[in-house]
Order: C-alpha cells, then sequence, then structure tokens
C-alpha cells in the first residue's frame, strides 16, 4: 500500500473520531445542561415546599395561641380602634399604670394568674384600666413572637398580626419580621381580589382556626430596599364577621432562590467537570476497543450488500480477532449472512402459512355466521311478533350467539349468550352451547329447566374453565305470557306500548358452566300489544372511546328510546351507527350482539 493511501486512510478514520468525538461531547454538555436544569428547578420546588409548609404550620400554631390565650375577642376590636394602644407597657409608664393593674389583679386574675375579662366586663372597665390591659396582653403576645422567631429560618419571616374591616384595607398590629419592616397601624397594599378570597374563605369556616391557607405577595421595606414577601395568611377568629384578622408569615422566595442557586450550580459545574474527563478518557478507550473494528465490520457489511458475496463477508469479520463483544459480534454477523438465505425463506413460508390460517379464519367466521339465523320472522305470515338480531365479532370469529326458534306452533324461544374470552376457542365453545340449547329446549319443558340441563352438559366438559353469560325466554305468541331466565347476561331493556325503554331489573343467576348442579329463578313476564325487548352483550355498555369513556347502559337507552317507534331492524342498525359513532377510532375491544323483538300477539 502507498504511503497517499495510508495518508488517506488515517484522514478518514481521523474524522470519523473527530465526528464521534464532537457529537459526544454536545450530547454530554446538553444532557449535563438539561440535568442541572431540572435539578435547579427541583430543589428550588422542594426547598420552597418546605419552607411553604413551615410558614403554614408556624401561622396556625400563632393563630391558634392568640385565639387560646386572648381572654376575650374583644382585644382585637380594641386594636383595630385604639391603634395607640398597639405598643407594650413601657419602663417609664409602669407607675402610670400601677392603680390600673391593681384594680385589674383584684377583680379578674384568675386561679392561673391570668386576667380573665368578658366583652361586657371590659367594656365596664374605666379606658386607663382598658389601655393597661390591652398593654399587657400586646406584650405577652411580643414575648411569644420573639419565641417563635428564634424557631424560624433565615428564609422565614414572621409572625405578622393584621386585621381588616369590611371595605377597609388591612392593618398591622403587630410585627414580628426580622428583616421585613412594618409599622403598627400601618396600612398594607394588599389587592382587593386577594383581601377578598382570604376575607370570604374564611367567613365560610365555622372552626376557631381557619385551615383554608392563601398564598398573596406582600410589599414591606427591608434593610436594602423595597422588596416582595411571598405570605402564608391563617384567620384568627375574631368573633365578629365584620373585622377578620390575619397572622401572616412570610417566605422569602428571592433570599431563598439565591441561597440555594449557588450551591446547586456549583454541584452541577463539579458534575459536568468529572463527567467531561471520564468522558474523555472513556472515548479514548471505546475508540480503540470499539471504533475501529466496528469500522471495519461495517466495510464488510457493505461489501456484501454490493457483491452478494457470502465467503467474502465472513473472512472480513474472521479478520475482526478482537476477544470481546466486539469480536464476538463480527462471529455472529458472519454467522447471520451465512444463514440469511436460510431466514428468508423461513420467512417466506411463514407469510404463506399466516396468509393460509388468514383464509381459514375467515372460512371459520363464515361458518359460525352461518350457524346463526338469518331468516327472522315476517308479519305478513306470522303478524303475532316482529324480530331481528345482529352479531358483530371483534375478531374474525367470536363468542357471542344470539338464535330465536319456535318451540311449537305457540311457543318462540330466544337466546343471547355471551362466553368468556374471544377467537376459535370462545367461538367453539359458543357453537357447543347454541347445539346444547336446542337440542334441550322440547314442549312443556320450564326454561329453568332447559338452562339447568345445558349448564350440567357444559360444565361436564368444560376443561378449558370456560364461562358463558346466557339470557333465555319461552314467549307464548298467542297469551303473550314468558318465561325467562338470567344466567347473569346484563339486563335487557323493556319498552311498554307507548311507553321508554328501561332495564328490567329481574333476578341474576350464576353463569352457565361454574358449577353444575344448580338451580335457576325463572322471572314471568306478561307482554302486551306494542311491548318490546331489547337484549344486548357487554359489547354495547363497555365500548370505549378515545378517552377511555364507557358507552354505558344510559347511553343505550337514550337511544333505544330514540327509535321506539320504528322497526327492530331499523333499532339494531341505529344502536351499532351510535356505537360505533362513541368510539370513533377506537378498535372494537368485545364482540357486539343485539336481539329486538316487538310482540303484537292476536291484536
Amino acid at each position: 500500500m502507498t504511503d497517499t493511501k495510508k495518508s488517506g486512510k488515517k484522514k478518514k478514520y481521523g474524522s470519523v473520531s473527530a465526528q464521534v468525538l464532537g457529537v459526544y461531547w454536545c450530547v454530554l454538555i446538553l444532557i449535563f445542561g438539561i440535568n442541572g436544569f431540572v435539578m435547579y428547578r427541583y430543589m428550588i420546588r422542594q426547598k420552597t415546599q418546605y419552607f411553604l409548609q413551615s410558614a403554614q404550620q408556624t401561622a396556625e400554631e400563632v393563630a391558634e395561641y392568640v385565639e387560646e390565650f386572648l381572654p376575650g375577642k374583644w382585644l382585637l376590636d380594641y386594636w383595630d380602634k385604639n391603634p395607640e394602644a398597639l405598643q407594650r407597657v413601657q419602663e417609664s409608664d409602669l407607675e402610670e399604670y400601677r392603680d390600673a393593674y391593681d384594680s385589674l389583679d383584684r377583680k379578674y386574675t384568675d386561679e392561673w394568674g391570668y386576667y380573665d375579662v368578658t366583652q361586657s366586663e371590659f367594656d365596664a372597665l374605666p379606658p386607663i384600666e382598658q389601655e393597661a390591659l390591652s398593654k399587657y396582653f400586646y406584650e405577652d403576645i411580643e414575648l411569644y413572637s420573639a419565641y417563635i422567631r428564634e424557631e424560624l429560618s433565615d428564609a422565614v419571616e414572621g409572625p405578622i398580626i393584621i386585621g381588616s374591616r369590611s371595605g377597609k384595607p388591612p392593618k398591622i398590629y403587630y410585627c414580628g419580621s426580622k428583616d421585613y419592616h412594618f409599622i403598627t397601624n400601618q396600612s398594607l397594599d394588599i389587592p382587593e381580589l386577594q383581601l377578598d378570597n382570604i376575607r370570604s374563605n374564611s367567613l365560610h369556616n365555622t372552626k376557631d382556626v381557619n385551615r383554608n391557607l392563601s398564598t398573596i405577595a406582600l410589599k414591606a421595606e427591608t434593610d436594602s430596599g423595597e422588596a416582595k414577601l411571598d405570605v402564608i395568611s391563617c384567620r384568627i377568629n375574631t368573633g365578629n364577621d365584620d373585622l377578620a384578622a390575619f397572622v401572616l408569615i412570610g417566605v422569602d422566595m428571592p433570599y431563598l432562590r439565591k441561597q440555594s442557586a449557588g450551591s446547586i450550580l456549583r454541584m452541577v459545574a463539579i458534575d459536568l467537570l468529572i463527567s467531561t474527563l471520564l468522558g474523555f478518557v472513556l472515548m479514548q478507550i471505546l475508540y480503540r476497543l470499539i471504533l475501529k473494528p466496528v469500522t471495519r465490520i461495517q466495510k464488510g457489511l457493505r461489501d456484501y450488500v454490493e457483491s452478494g458475496d457470502t465467503s467474502q463477508v465472513v473472512k472480513t469479520m474472521d479478520s475482526v480477532r478482537a476477544e470481546n463483544e466486539i469480536g464476538y459480534l463480527a462471529k455472529d454477523i458472519g454467522n447471520m449472512v451465512q444463514e440469511m438465505e436460510a431466514h428468508v425463506r423461513a420467512r417466506q413460508q411463514f407469510e404463506d402459512e399466516q396468509k393460509k390460517m388468514a383464509e381459514e379464519l375467515e372460512h371459520a367466521a363464515r361458518i359460525q355466521k352461518g350457524m346463526l339465523p338469518k331468516v327472522f320472522p315476517d308479519r305478513s305470515k306470522d303478524p303475532r311478533v316482529e324480530l331481528y338480531a345482529s352479531m358483530t365479532p371483534a375478531k374474525e370469529v367470536g363468542g357471542d350467539l344470539y338464535d330465536f326458534f319456535m318451540v311449537d306452533q305457540d311457543h318462540l324461544a330466544l337466546v343471547v349468550a355471551d362466553v368468556s374470552g374471544k377467537g376459535i376457542p370462545a367461538a367453539l365453545f359458543m357453537m357447543e352451547a347454541k347445539t346444547l340449547l336446542r337440542d334441550t329446549t322440547h314442549p312443556g319443558i320450564p326454561v329453568d329447566k332447559i338452562i339447568e340441563q345445558v349448564n350440567h352438559r357444559l360444565y361436564a366438559f368444560n376443561e378449558a374453565h370456560q364461562f358463558i353469560t346466557t339470557w333465555m325466554m319461552i314467549v307464548n305468541l298467542t297469551s303473550g305470557r314468558a318465561m325467562e331466565v338470567n344466567a347473569g347476561h346484563t339486563r335487557p331493556a323493556f319498552c311498554r306500548c307507548q311507553g321508554s325503554y328501561a332495564l328490567v331489573m329481574e333476578n341474576h343467576d350464576l353463569a352457565l358452566a361454574v358449577r353444575d348442579q344448580i338451580s335457576f329463578t325463572v322471572n314471568r313476564w306478561q307482554l302486551n300489544a306494542g311491548d318490546r325487548i331489547f337484549v344486548y352483550t357487554d359489547g354495547i355498555s363497555e365500548a370505549e372511546n378515545g378517552s377511555k369513556e364507557l358507552f354505558g347502559t344510559d347511553r343505550m337507552l337514550a337511544v333505544l328510546n330514540e327509535t321506539r317507534m320504528s322497526s327492530q331492524r331499523e333499532t339494531i342498525a341505529y344502536v351499532s351507527d351510535s356505537v360505533h359513532k362513541f368510539a370513533g377510532e377506537t378498535p372494537q375491544a368485545d364482540d357486539i350482539t343485539m336481539l329486538g323483538i316487538t310482540f303484537y300477539g292476536n291484536s
């Protein structure tokens, strides 16, 4: 080989390596970029959720404390009307309130040393004692809030207690935030819609503490300027529908994001750097162990496609002597090429067999349909009854069954059945059940005894553990008296003359071939001229559309009532069209069988 050819070959391999390497880096950077972004968003979401839950718990605790601690609901109302009382007692003011506290101690101190003052008692107090009592409780709330603040994270601010009357902006009663500064009695700029939502949600709650929490954005002044605080709001029960008070616990979202972003980005950067270094080393190893042998395998396959020479591609594959998966792959490719023609021949044979099987299934479907009666009673020959039925299998052959035949000159037998499963096994079981039902039905034999005999014989030879739901009725076409057995089948729909269709809630028995030696319940009917019966299998009620919604019996009854004045042939055609329109592109999952009868008798 000349130097020029060697140089061209090196350039070719170098180009492939560069392309693979470039794609690798692009994919690696893209994956880590997306992964870092997703990880960042996920961790921010998790931290936000954690701190919001912490704020929610704190807001509820403070609200419960304030409600339980206050001696009466009068205090919040007093603070709202007397904002000058929103402060603790100063050292310089102790002498001024000494007499007031002495008087309160004598009259209202309970056994635990707390003041217990009712609304009426508070209203009767002199103004100086009212103010002293208000400041006493304000100081205790401030001490409790200081304890709460020690337990809060730097990202959580509060507690803040606010109150609002209808039609007025809320005011600050107390602010316990470390970094967000609110002035006592300051009005808050909360959008009216958010405030109305909070108030309406709260006022509907009858508990002491409202559990319907809301998140609002609150503007406040901080050491670094104005900022927004996402606030969890929990209502305090004031006992006054006009005054709504809330505990606010805020989550400093900008601080939280800033705190989290740095650590997450550093972690992602370190992961990216380590993965990049490892990827570079891995790429070099992969190039030597995989890329070069794969290139040789690719060339051998290309030559085989162009020439079709099996011996040449086998020789090329044998030249790849790597003792690893690539070497095994090369040997397997050589064996595969040798067996290719055999596989092609086998595939052709398989396709021929599939075609033959499809033809046989089509023939079986024709046989099955041929076993179902196709000549329906004609009123011109027998004016006592009109009848029509149809069966549409989900596969080439199905397990549904309808049948009707005259037991004697006056009695008509009707059968609708549904075998468990679909396909050929269900079709064979269906044919056996149809034959048994016909052979067992004789004049004078009650319908329940017919079903008992058929069940006994089906159970005896039911090695496949199948079962068949069966509805059978024998109608006296002269008198309209009918006997029916429902062995686990769907409930028929019945329509009195000039009435509407409704499901018949008759007795249900166990399906056939489940247990031996069981008895069945006879349901007795009296049909009048113009009465209609519609019997169906669950392929109708359980038909699905693309949204996994079922057609259902309610929709079926509505469709039937639209056609209750039509012929049975038209009714069944309309129901079938309605089911197919409802299902749309969704494939039929179960066999669909319908039988409709209109009784006229000798009218």
